[in-house]
């Protein structure tokens, strides 16, 4: 069983509840459901590659155009 003593927490509970119409217990539950589901899929393969990929991109953006195409030390590659 689970029983929070946090101020924080009750308002923010009581706060979602109030505005889907659902009980406290609901409430909270939803909203960690939602949150474990949105971090299990941050963890994804597909999501690091994505990740991945973006670093690239931005990377790729930030370059220097001179030096695109060249191996380490300036040579055409």
């Amino acid at each position: 069983m689970l029983n929070i003593k946090n101020r924080e927490a009750h308002e923010l509970a009581r706060e979602v509840a109030a505005m889907t119409g659902e009980s406290l217990t609901a409430a909270v539950v939803h909203s960690l459901r939602e949150r474990r589901d949105r971090l299990r899929n941050e963890n994804s393969r597909e999501a690091r590659i994505t990740r991945m990929l973006e670093i690239g991109r931005m990377a790729a953006a930030e370059a220097d155009p001179r030096s695109a195409g060249r191996g380490r030390y300036g040579f055409p590659v």
